[in-house]
């Protein structure tokens, strides 16, 4: 029956929200939801092409349960979605590179497209090899003084020299700002 295809579609693990939450994506309540999987109630037209949309369900296996349950995604339907979520969501840098992407001429098209093949071509005829994993004690000589056990132990073993470094850097930030907050107390404040 249709009320437990929906009732199946809500608790899919895909998707697994509560009554409220499934009923706030089509825009009815939580309580509307439940009366329709209890069989209550039939779902609307309105219902069944919302959930179909908002869930990628195939229309015909929620009214007769035949075929699929969800419809094959196409490009274009990531795209699509991928596009709306970023453009819904606040600024970022997805949106800027959507923007300068959008901006971009046919010959630049043919150029992004002619160095993204030779770059695949390149990856499959020489991987790229893991960088050595740098002894712990250069994590001292990157920031000149002993490396301190508890910092050691931040370290996961056969960590890469960027990591390592990383760490280094965080911990001469952290080592700075300790001494200003401590040099800032021991001096007097200066009279206005």
């Amino acid at each position: 029956m249709m009320n437990e295809r929906l009732k199946q579609i809500r608790l899919h693990q895909n998707i697994n929200l509560s009554q409220e939450a499934f009923g706030k994506r089509l825009g009815v309540t939580g309580t509307a939801v439940s009366r329709i999987e209890k069989g209550n109630r039939s779902p609307s037209e309105q219902i069944i092409l919302a959930v179909c949309r908002e869930f990628n369900v195939n229309e015909a296996w929620l009214r007769t349960g035949e075929g699929e349950m969800f419809r094959p995604i196409t490009q274009n339907d990531l795209i699509s979605k991928f596009i709306g979520d970023t453009l819904s969501g606040e600024p970022d840098f997805r949106q800027q590179l959507i923007g300068v992407l959008a901006r971009m001429t046919p010959e630049e098209w043919n150029i992004l497209e002619r160095k993204v093949l030779e770059l695949a071509d390149g990856l499959q005829t020489s991987p790229i090899a893991e960088p050595p994993a740098a002894p712990q004690s250069q994590l001292s000589e990157l920031v000149g003084k002993p490396a301190e056990p508890e910092l050691a132990a931040v370290i996961p073993e056969g960590s890469t020299p960027e990591i390592e470094a990383q760490v280094a850097r965080i911990r001469e930030q952290l080592i700075i700002e300790a001494s200003i907050r401590t040099s800032g107390a021991s001096t007097p404040a200066k009279a206005g």
